[in-house]
């Protein structure tokens, strides 16, 4: 069963981490052999394969240095790699001690053409090609940007996919603009993957033959040069056919180039870079949407042909759909023109899935363009009706407005709203649309953005749920300081005056103290609704996933009994596991010279190092591994039984001779190892979401208790407050009425401090609490209700719903990663 990543406090574990990190082959073996955890994580995020892979200064290293790229660090990769307890997350999953990269995105990030091939070849298919880091990219992207040439040969040769994107939905093809050589590769491959798709799923109504589909231009071909004025003469050609709406000549130079009489002029000879831009910075993609009448026929042969319907420009940073919301003008309205605008705007979403939420430089999606600039009502209401979710229409731009709001009156109607039932606030201002003015957008400024947003995490989920009960501002830790302060501050054990303006002020700490008890709870309650939320959701994601292992391994399992081999059994994978071990063989070709790198690395624009702030991690797995101490206790009794056992075939395959070598079996052996660690992988993610919800519901236990604590202490004083009033009696205290400290000493403070007027206030003031409060520890003299308080409100109930949310961002990444390498799985069955 593998770990679900614990720190690293054994010896042997911190052991291993050390050797992976200077490349010592045998110090990793003698680790592994003395019970260290392959999967476990230093205090840095960092696993042993990653220190293997990039060392100790990884935004310095250089390949090109002997001392660092060795045989022994290859062979210390593939040690690791051949382990069995690693799991499909330590050899796919971010990690945070190195920029939230994957090992393969590392690799390829450090152009390390050999530890790749390892990483590919040495995993058996484990290591995902197209496996996504926390800011979406893939290994493809980052030898993309870099032009390392050698290593996206590798990538695409392992079926590495350019059209994937990233989290602001750019892809290879985007990154790749600057190296044509890097381009034209890349383009191969899409074009190549497009038709043999066509050919199974037809999503385009066009049959066209590219010439990129030859088997004339394999990867392993010498490279053509590329010269820029040749290239520059092929794109405007081929720009002036779109233009022209002249299909037959631009199929023709696709499928020919340079031998077609459109082209004949432009020599010297130079290959089709479809995706590369003009002067102007637009493609031949975005001129397809500028014509006065589109044509699917002509998209479909930009489709074919390798043509990226993500790729955006270069100064306005638009996609095609942008391109079309603010050039579409029809010379007239007809049912014919209209119906043909429909087909076209569907097809580009819906059959080849061009961004619908792609946002240009200042953030404003193609709705927004069509409701502001646009010219055409018809082509703003198919975009409106094709946001089923309406999660387009939501996107606000820089400015902090979304396309309602930016919408020419002529078009509101199409949003809902009739224009003359009331006049128009000014950029309809509201408190909705006060948002800071951030764009991640651009290509070339990603740097100054933070995280790209399609890597979710699920704390953002609970964000909005939250902000419906409390003000985005709310600060509930220091709101929590001031509740304890004025707990105590009215505690019945000081003495306090029965002069009616003192007994006033009591009185009025008090309402403020129940507004600061009703706010906290709800808030607390509204995080514990939104984290359960989020639970079902990951519940329901690793549902499907389970669904679709049980499919995979079915397509597994007979494959296995058509070679006479038995097939995987869900209850005894360690036994599966053992008794094909040796049958898996792997082997890594032999190092080559590692290319050179110009410049230190740099991470894809826009993304940006996130680090676990959390100040309840430790206080979170603390618990968790108590909580389930007796589960892993059975497991690892459950494992020791099941390693002692041997099956007759393993017996058999030790004993007698090997038969020659099958590669069918071999691979379907692999395989079957793969679908094996999935099994272990999905056993660790239901444990992980097991404990999740326990954490949960000991919050929402904690809440109540908190609430039920602080409900009776507010009314034991205030039957302390009823019982002064009753008693008559007027003492003359004028020394305490000036600020004299109270038993404890809190009267002074809270008379210095601001009286809270609303709970808004409660984030402005929390400076003041951190140099006066002395509620950041719990008091000698405090009775036992508020070190009660203290402690749930300030400690357990953070902590719990932190450390769930923390297992369960954890899980979003396992899963994604398991249904990457699942899907690879059924391709290769079926």
């Amino acid at each position: 069963m593998p770990s679900s990543h614990p720190k690293c406090p054994m010896p042997e574990n911190c052991c291993l981490q050390c050797c992976a990190m200077v490349a010592d082959d045998l110090g990793v073996a003698s680790a592994l052999g003395s019970g260290a955890d392959v999967n476990a994580v230093d205090a840095l995020g960092r696993t042993a394969l990653m220190c293997a892979i990039a060392g100790e200064n990884w935004s310095d290293v250089n390949i090109s240095y002997a001392s660092f790229m060795t045989k022994k660090r290859l062979r210390t990769i593939q040690s690791l790699l051949e382990c069995r307890d690693i799991s499909l997350f330590t050899l796919n999953s971010s990690q945070s001690g190195y920029n939230n990269v994957t090992p393969l995105g590392m690799a390829a990030w450090l152009n390390m053409p050999d530890v790749v091939r390892v990483l590919l070849e040495g995993s058996a298919d484990a290591v995902s090609v197209d496996g996504m880091d926390k800011h979406g990219a893939t290994p493809l992207m980052y030898a993309a940007r870099d032009g390392s040439l050698e290593v996206v040969k590798l990538l695409l040769q392992y079926g590495a996919r350019p059209d994937f994107r990233d989290g602001n939905c750019r892809s290879t093809i985007q990154y790749a603009l600057t190296h044509p050589q890097t381009l034209y590769l890349c383009e191969i491959a899409l074009c190549q993957r497009r038709l043999r798709q066509n050919e199974t799923s037809p999503q385009t109504t066009t049959t066209f033959q590219s010439h990129l589909d030859e088997p004339s231009c394999p990867l392993t071909a010498s490279l053509p040069e590329f010269s820029p004025e040749a290239t520059s003469k092929t794109t405007d050609t081929i720009i002036q056919l779109i233009l022209s709406s002249n299909i037959t000549s631009l199929q023709s130079i696709l499928s020919f180039p340079g031998t077609s009489s459109a082209s004949s002029h432009s020599q010297p000879h130079s290959p089709v870079l479809l995706n590369l831009p003009d002067a102007k910075g637009w493609s031949a993609i975005h001129y397809c949407a500028q014509l006065q009448f589109p044509s699917i026929q002509m998209l479909d042969t930009l489709y074919l042909s390798g043509a990226d319907v993500s790729l955006f420009t270069a100064q306005e940073h638009w996609t095609v759909l942008h391109c079309l919301a603010v050039s579409y003008r029809p010379p007239d309205r007809t049912p014919t023109t209209t119906y043909a605008l429909l087909k076209f705007v569907t097809h580009l979403l819906f059959n080849l899935r061009a961004p619908f939420s792609a946002k240009d430089k200042d953030d404003e999606t193609c709705i927004h363009i069509a409701a502001e600039n646009g010219q055409s009502i018809d082509l703003l209401k198919i975009l409106i009706e094709c946001d089923r979710s309406k999660s387009v229409q939501s996107i606000r731009n820089s400015r902090g407005l979304t396309a309602q709001e930016v919408a020419r009156p002529e078009f509101l109607a199409l949003f809902g709203i009739d224009p003359e039932e009331e006049d128009r606030p000014e950029l309809f201002l509201s408190m909705a649309t006060i948002r800071s003015a951030t764009s991640n957008s651009s290509l070339a400024s990603f740097a100054s953005s933070g995280e790209p947003s399609s890597i979710h995490s699920r704390r953002e989920a609970t964000s909005s749920s939250d902000s419906r009960v409390c003000p985005d501002d709310f600060d509930i830790v220091t709101a929590a300081h001031q509740l304890i302060d004025k707990l105590r501050a009215t505690s019945p054990s000081i003495h306090h005056p029965t002069a009616t303006s003192h007994l006033n002020y009591v009185e009025n700490i008090l309402r403020e103290t129940e507004v600061l008890r009703s706010t906290i709870i709800q808030c607390f309650r509204s995080r514990a609704k939104g984290g359960f939320k989020v639970w079902e959701d990951m519940k329901s994601d690793s549902d499907n996933v389970s669904h679709l292992l049980s499919n995979a391994t079915a397509a597994v399992n007979t494959r296995l009994v058509e070679h006479g081999l038995p097939p995987i059994q869900p209850k005894a994978v360690r036994e599966f596991e053992d008794s094909h071990a040796m049958a898996v063989s792997v082997t890594s070709s032999p190092p080559s010279t590692p290319l050179p790198v110009d410049a230190r690395p740099k991470i894809l624009s826009g993304m940006k190092m996130r680090r676990n702030d959390s100040k309840f991690s430790s206080n979170f797995m603390g618990w968790l591994k108590r909580k389930s101490s007796e589960h892993f206790k059975d497991n690892k009794k459950a494992k020791e039984t099941l390693v002692q056992e041997t099956t007759l075939l393993s017996s058999h395959k030790v004993t007698s001779t090997r038969p020659a070598p099958n590669p069918i079996v071999d691979k379907t052996l692999q395989i079957s190892r793969i679908v094996v660690t999935a099994m272990r992988d999905m056993s660790v993610i239901n444990e992980k979401l097991t404990s999740a919800k326990e954490l949960m519901t000991s919050a929402n236990r904690s809440i109540a208790r908190a609430n039920h604590i602080i409900k009776g202490v507010i009314r034991s004083r205030n039957t302390m407050l009823e019982d002064l009033r009753a008693s008559g009696h007027k003492e003359a205290d004028e020394l305490s009425l000036r600020g004299t400290p109270g038993l404890l000493g809190y009267s002074n403070y809270l008379a210095q401090k601001p009286s809270i007027q609303s709970i808004d206030s409660v984030s402005s003031v929390g400076s003041t609490v951190s140099s006066f409060s002395c509620s950041g520890n719990i008091a000698d003299n405090d009775d036992e209700e508020i070190k009660a308080i203290h402690r749930l409100v300030l400690r357990k109930i953070e902590a719990q719903h932190d450390g769930a949310l923390d297992e369960i961002d954890k899980v979003v990444e396992w899963l994604r990663v398991i249904k990457e390498i699942v899907r690879g799985v059924k391709r290769q069955t079926y």
